[in-house]
């Protein structure tokens, strides 16, 4: 039976967390502590037990040049002996519509398996790219007028969410955070130890890198800066401290992409891969977002009847024949900027219905550089 938890839960849904997930003890009493939320943790009991849970946070997340109320979700876990009955799609259904009746358009969150979401018709809207740096490889080169030192996190956190704020700006299907939620995520970070590298440029911060040593080497969860040439800066202070281990430093996609993109270190390996997902519940509060009209398109969704139908690209159902049609998750890629309209119909995940259909909504949507940081 579907439903939402409540705080004597708790115990039980931290035990089914640590049943699942191989998350150091000192994370998930962080998350038990500061994030969960009972009345937006959705549950599904039998037998009297909770078999099956999916903890949501309120967020707000940048679409385009607009930014919309979202529920950032985290932990979908089904205890082992309940899988393969469906039960996890039941859940998340009912809590997709929870979410549309209290005016939340959007779900974001990392799946562990994409294709697991595929049939809600979640799928990818940002990248993450990975920098792998060995110890043997040559300790990267400073960057000339960038300053890089070790500073206190916690006294510097104005500063570094000023950066967090610049940087992130640019970047469609990012966290829009507020100071108390950027101090949330340090937190976060710091239940497991984390240490702060910042990069200067006359004496201001523009850039920063939280790293933690873990049983792979040294790891950074979270490396920003508004000033592209402080990245290898970052990741060369970052290799000097980790010695003779290994790191691996996430980034946002575009780090190295560009004519005027720092190079990759030597030695290093750069991979990009999908890393956010997203899920709509409110198809005319997404398609606000483009701040566009005149343009028809029709819907599906094999979940939410409700996201079903034409409509204008402002928003509005409408009459008129529409142009493109295309499910609720590809309209989703295509409102983030994640994935154009060419790219759609050449794939086969959207079907044009008269032959400028790509060229003119291409024209209208862009593509964007996609990015979110944040993954609980």
């Amino acid at each position: 039976m579907f439903g939402y938890a409540k705080f004597k839960d708790r115990d039980e849904l931290y035990a089914l967390w640590r049943h699942c997930f191989d998350d150091s003890p000192e994370f998930t009493n962080w998350f038990f502590t500061e994030r969960f939320l009972p009345h937006y943790c959705a549950v599904w009991v039998e037998g009297g037990r909770i078999v099956c849970a999916a903890h949501s946070l309120p967020v707000h997340v940048r679409v385009r040049d607009a930014i919309l109320p979202a529920a950032l979700v985290a932990g979908v876990a089904t205890l082992p002996e309940y899988r393969g009955r469906g039960i996890m799609r039941a859940m998340l259904t009912e809590h997709l519509r929870r979410l549309r009746s209290l005016g939340t358009p959007l779900v974001v969150y990392r799946p562990v398996n994409f294709a697991i979401y595929r049939s809600l018709c979640h799928y990818p809207v940002a990248d993450k790219s990975f920098i792998a740096l060995p110890s043997s490889a040559p300790q990267p080169e400073p960057m000339p007028g960038i300053e890089t030192r070790l500073v206190d996190a916690e006294k510097a956190l104005d500063a570094l969410f000023s950066v967090y704020v610049r940087a992130t700006e640019r970047y469609s299907a990012c966290i829009v955070r507020s100071f108390a939620d950027f101090a949330l995520k340090y937190r976060d970070y710091a239940a497991d130890g984390v240490k702060c590298a910042a990069a200067f440029r006359d004496g201001s911060i523009v850039g920063y890198s939280f790293f933690t040593g873990a049983a792979r080497g040294i790891e950074c969860p979270e490396t920003l800066a508004f000033e592209h040439s402080a990245y290898p800066a970052l990741i060369s202070m970052v290799a000097e401290a980790a010695g003779s281990h290994d790191i691996t430093v996430s980034l946002p996609p575009d780090v190295f992409e560009g004519e005027m993109a720092p190079p990759v270190p030597e030695g290093a390996t750069l991979a990009t891969v999908e890393r956010t997902a997203a899920g709509v519940t409110d198809v005319c509060s997404l398609l606000r977002a483009t701040r566009a009209d005149g343009y028809a398109v029709e819907v599906l969704d094999p979940v939410l009847p409700e996201n079903r139908g034409v409509y204008d690209i402002s928003g509005e159902p409408t009459n008129a024949p529409p142009r493109l049609r295309l499910d609720s998750g590809r309209l989703a890629q295509l409102v983030f900027g994640y994935r154009s309209a060419a790219e759609l119909i050449a794939q086969g995940e959207a079907t044009p219905l008269d032959r400028t259909a790509a060229a003119e909504l291409d024209a209208l949507l862009p593509r964007r550089a996609c990015y979110c940081i944040d993954e609980y």
